[in-house]
Order: structure tokens, then sequence, then C-alpha cells
């Protein structure tokens, strides 16, 4: 699941970071976002995509 997350993060980059920054600059974000979905089972990953 990290995979798919960081990809549509780091294909989206909100804040124009790439490509300066490093790969897992978002990396706090994308965990933060599979937490929500880990625990709330209402959510489905193909819906966020």
């Amino acid at each position: 699941m990290y995979e798919k997350v960081e990809k549509i993060i780091n294909d989206w980059d909100p804040i124009e970071l790439f490509p300066l920054a490093p790969k897992d600059e978002y990396s706090q974000e994308i965990n933060k976002i599979i937490s929500i979905v880990q625990e709330n089972h209402n959510i489905d990953m193909n819906v966020l995509a």
C-alpha cells in the first residue's frame, strides 16, 4: 500500500518540491494517509486514487 500512496503523492507533488527534494520528502504524510485508511475500513484505496 505504501508504494501506491507514495506514487500518488509524489506524482501530485502538492507543494512542488521535486526534483530538488529527496524521494522520501512526503513520507510522514504518506504514513498518516495509510494510517487513516487502515483505521477506517470504509475507505477504499481505489476511491483515493
